[in-house]
């Protein structure tokens, strides 16, 4: 396996599906694991959590608003969303 797809698995993959665990254990919600409900839960989390990545400081700063408020938005309105059309 090439080394760019490596920082990939580990960070892209690894990363989102660490958040995502916690998200949903955080909310009392049953994980599947199988592959086609983890590559489903990997492209409807990935674009929300690598846009807060990107974003978050600029966007704080910009607008003057609490980075962990953010974070707390960002993560309910993604369970929401999952919530209404996955479960």
């Amino acid at each position: 396996m090439a080394k760019h797809n490596n920082t990939f698995k580990k960070f892209l993959i690894d990363f989102n599906l660490k958040i995502a665990k916690e998200l949903y254990k955080k909310h009392s919600i049953e994980m599947d694991l199988s592959m086609e409900d983890t590559t489903i839960d990997f492209f409807i989390i990935f674009q929300p959590i690598i846009g807060y990545a990107v974003f978050i400081d600029e966007w704080c700063t910009h607008y003057n608003f609490d980075k962990s408020k953010v974070k707390e938005l960002i993560a309910d309105k993604i369970l929401l969303s999952y919530r209404q059309f996955f479960i």
